[in-house]
């Protein structure tokens, strides 16, 4: 009888796709930043001095310009960047930094609204945002990019219901 038994599998879940902005000002401004893994570039690009300093701060793979339309359709000026993922700390992890500020959330649904209100905070000068697993606008690309597609958001953020852990 056990032959016949089968064993039920979850489907696992689908790792997360990385972030990937685009658009020359957004590149740079995130590598200044120490955000960004790898750029983009479609070949055949002329000379632009925001080029250097990209070169000098990020890992820079040449693709053809139809490889780079896949990865970032739009408006990307012959850029792209993956960025280093964001990192969700538990609620003992954040306040173990001592964070002179921190910014708590409840109910932001909206990404932009989302992404605003962290950029903000990080003028502001805060350590952390204190993010609900629940009620709350995914931290996905949207959340990154500002008005001007600048990736600007405190390094800090918590997910999560009960304030012990983070998913």
């Amino acid at each position: 009888m056990s032959d016949r038994r089968r064993t039920r599998q979850r489907p696992r879940a689908a790792a997360p796709a990385a972030a990937v902005i685009h658009g020359r000002n957004a590149v740079l401004e995130a590598a200044r930043a120490g955000q960004v893994v790898k750029v983009f570039q479609a070949s055949g690009l002329g000379h632009d001095p925001r080029l250097d300093e990209l070169a000098r701060l990020a890992p820079i793979e040449v693709v053809p310009p139809d490889r780079l339309e896949a990865i970032a359709a739009g408006v990307h000026q012959g850029v792209a960047a993956e960025l280093k993922p964001r990192r969700e700390w538990t609620l003992k992890e954040l306040l173990a930094t001592n964070p002179t500020l921190l910014v708590a959330l409840d109910g932001i649904m909206d990404p932009q609204n989302l992404g605003a209100i962290l950029r903000s905070a990080e003028v502001a000068g805060a350590g952390g945002a204190i993010i609900p697993e629940h009620r709350s606008a995914p931290l996905d690309r949207r959340v990154q990019e500002g008005d001007h597609r600048e990736p600007r958001a405190v390094d800090a953020s918590v997910r999560g219901s009960d304030s012990s852990r983070a998913p």
